[in-house]
């Protein structure tokens, strides 16, 4: 969870131009992965961006567009000077991308986040939202085949710190206790949209 929270950061802040202050949106407070996430962000910012300050409360968006869309304008009222919104569910970037747009503060406001090409199609088309982070579940499902084939004709003594599954991102797997972890995190953009259909 935290290299992926670590993920979200550094695209806000590449955003923000590594300055200002953000807002973090979860979808409850009690969503452990996403405030999970929210927590790494912002430690990696606390450590890496100094000119960056989180402020407010997490937002609740109940993984809601609407609701993301509301309780971005609710933000950006009250904090007019406000850069960024740090996004956990598929469905705050859209919501938080609306409103930024609605009240003309595109290029002043950055949201990004965790998110789907096709949940932000028209925000990532336009380019209002310039950037969504995820990994690739297709990709994913494969890399599990591939590991259920190796244990199967090689024991799970096989399973090994460093172990390539043979697609990029998971050449070089970290072996945690019982957890392999890869690193295919994607940048999504209007530039590389059709290169992720889903």
């Amino acid at each position: 969870p935290s290299h992926y929270g670590e993920f979200i950061m550094q695209n806000l802040a590449e955003l923000m131009g590594e300055e200002g202050k953000y807002v973090c949106m979860v979808g409850t407070l009690t969503t452990t992965a996403q405030n999970a996430w929210a927590d790494a962000g912002i430690a990696y910012q606390e450590k890496n961006y100094p000119n960056m300050e989180c402020i407010e409360e997490r937002l609740e968006s109940h993984q809601n567009v609407e609701t993301a869309y509301e309780r971005t304008k609710e933000i950006l009222k009250k904090y007019p000077d406000i850069k960024g919104i740090f996004c956990t569910t598929s469905l705050d970037p859209p919501g938080a991308t609306k409103a930024i747009k609605e009240m003309g503060l595109q290029g002043k406001v950055f949201a990004t986040g965790t998110c789907t090409m096709h949940t932000g199609e028209e925000y990532i088309k336009d380019g209002s939202l310039e950037s969504i982070t995820f990994w690739d579940p297709g990709l994913t499902a494969k890399v599990m085949c591939n590991l259920a084939v190796e244990i199967l004709e090689n024991g799970k003594e096989s399973v090994k710190d460093g172990m390539d599954l043979g697609y990029e991102g998971y050449k070089s797997m970290k072996l945690e206790g019982d957890v392999l972890y890869g690193d295919a995190l994607v940048k999504g953009t209007k530039d590389n949209f059709d290169q992720y259909p889903f």
